[in-house]
């Protein structure tokens, strides 16, 4: 994935890294005590489920091209004194698209973080959207709307973009994981991860990630992907086992203190893995076909025309930006 993040300097009074620590503490917190708060009902009727409602508030999104500043955050409550709000505080909203709205409205919050391009052809894939949270709309006057936020996924800052709030359908998912031999599917959908979530470089079980496909090529939500890496080519260096190397470090041993000299090989016959037998050897092994190491699987939460969001709903290893993913 390349990525261009010059748009991301934001002046903050307080250090940047304290309080991102501090709202990501308080925010996990709050999510964990809502789902404890959760019947035991609700929670068996939510079983599968693949993203919490608020959790699919907060995928992001990768867009074709770039959104209109339509509605924006032009201010805070404390203007001078803080630069990002979070969840409970007051936003103050400007533009155009104030126009259609009234008061009650609930907008999500988005900023445009990166230009996607695919690692391969280098050809753009479209801009990356970190959703934000949501803000309903408390006031509107001339000039300009106050605004609530009801829910934070992530700090606000001056300039973030509000699109109207749509409705995401719960996405489930109770079939069958991936084994280690779960075999690569000939003629499925494959594609390969071109994004995580926050730009993540590790994914694991739990983490959202970003796909180049979407609806365009039939890809629907609760669409289940395997996780594959391709095995590297055979490297001959595996074969190497130096005799002359082994013994050297040998004869640097010392035992109570004194050295115990030049060790000799036990063997006096020559090597086999030597000459035409390891040129054959090698030729053999450069021609192998091995199966894709299986990582784990991922399911489809939100599509686009051209790109969806994903969730890792388990995994074997970590998974890296490039890895393949194919449809079952």
């Amino acid at each position: 994935m390349l990525t261009d993040l010059n748009s991301m300097n934001h002046a903050k009074l307080l250090s940047p890294f304290a309080s991102l620590l501090l709202f990501n503490l308080t925010h996990g917190a709050v999510y964990a005590q809502k789902i404890g708060d959760v019947p035991l009902t609700k929670q068996q009727e939510l079983k599968g489920t693949m993203g919490m409602p608020d959790e699919m508030k907060c995928l992001g999104f990768i867009q074709a091209s770039m959104l209109p500043m339509d509605l924006y955050v032009s201010g805070v409550e404390e203007e001078g004194l803080a630069t990002f709000v979070m969840e409970n505080s007051m936003v103050y909203l400007n533009g155009p698209g104030l126009k259609n709205a009234k008061v009650g409205d609930v907008f999500r919050v988005v900023r445009p973080e990166a230009k996607i391009r695919d690692r391969l052809t280098q050809q753009l894939i479209g801009h990356y959207y970190k959703e934000l949270g949501t803000v309903r709309i408390e006031e509107l006057r001339p000039g300009g709307a106050t605004g609530s936020v009801v829910l934070g996924c992530n700090l606000m800052f001056k300039g973030d973009l509000l699109l109207p709030l749509a409705s995401k359908a719960l996405v489930k998912f109770t079939g069958d994981k991936s084994t280690r031999m779960t075999p690569y599917p000939e003629g499925g959908l494959a594609t390969s991860i071109v994004l995580a979530k926050d730009d993540a470089r590790e994914m694991a079980e739990g983490t959202v990630c970003f796909l180049p496909v979407g609806a365009r090529e039939g890809v629907k939500p609760g669409d289940r992907f395997t996780i594959y890496r391709l095995q590297p080519p055979f490297d001959a260096k595996d074969l190497i086992v130096n005799t002359a190397h082994v013994r050297s470090s040998i004869e640097g041993m010392s035992v109570g203190g004194a050295r115990t000299g030049a060790v000799q090989s036990s063997t006096d016959y020559q090597p086999t893995m030597s000459g035409r037998y390891s040129g054959e050897l090698i030729q053999k092994l450069s021609e192998r076909q091995i199966p894709h190491r299986v990582l784990g699987d991922l399911v489809v939460l939100e599509v686009g025309e051209t790109t969806s969001a994903a969730k890792i709903i388990n995994s074997r290893s970590e998974i890296h930006i490039g890895d393949i993913v194919v449809r079952r």
